[in-house]
């Protein structure tokens, strides 16, 4: 359990510190959202390589890499799918999307570079028994991320399609974010200050 907390802590502080170099480079200034969910995107990517056995520059590397993407992905990419009409108001594409893939695609090039099934960490069992090698593991790596690719571009159309049933009152496309139409405000009672000074 003490490996997996090594592995999660080194490739958050990686994540944290290139989402607020590579913030500043986009913007010009620090954005804290996008580093707040650009350092989280050092912990998705640990999803399918963390319990394998590897150097410690490794997860510093990969946390790293996953931070830029990320906070490149809400300074350009989140840019680029609202002009193709494209909504991601909650920036799932940038914060698992992206990460998640490369986090897999790293996986998959840890295992490949690895000699003799010795990716996992010492204390799993996996023998030559279990009849798998490191070129089917790699092949079941790329075959999940096709497949979980897939099935998000499938569901993803099928929610678009299912939302925009006429079942519900519609709202103009500029206020898809604002739910203030949603809900009843109160009105706001002044506050006296009753203090004896």
């Amino acid at each position: 359990m003490m490996f997996l907390k090594q592995w999660y802590q080194r490739r958050v502080r990686a994540s944290c510190v290139t989402a607020l170099v590579t913030s500043h480079m986009v913007h010009g200034k620090l954005d804290i959202l996008e580093v707040q969910n650009a350092t989280l995107a050092g912990g998705v990517s640990i999803g399918m390589s963390c319990s394998y056995n590897v150097d410690p520059w490794v997860p510093v590397l990969i946390g790293g890499l996953a931070g830029i993407l990320s906070s490149v992905g809400y300074g350009k990419i989140a840019g680029c799918m609202e002009s193709v009409g494209a909504m991601d108001s909650a920036g799932a594409t940038q914060l698992h999307g992206i990460p998640g893939v490369f986090g897999a695609l790293a996986a998959a090039i840890v295992v490949v570079a690895t000699t003799n099934n010795q990716y996992f960490a010492a204390d799993t069992v996996w023998t030559e028994m279990d009849d798998n090698t490191n070129g089917k593991q790699f092949g079941m790596i790329i075959a999940s991320i096709i497949v979980t690719v897939a099935i998000s571009f499938i569901t993803g159309i099928l929610n678009g399609l299912l939302i925009r049933i006429p079942v519900c009152g519609t709202v103009p496309n500029k206020m898809l974010i604002d739910e203030m139409p949603f809900f009843e405000k109160e009105e706001e009672t002044p506050v006296y200050n009753t203090s004896i000074a």
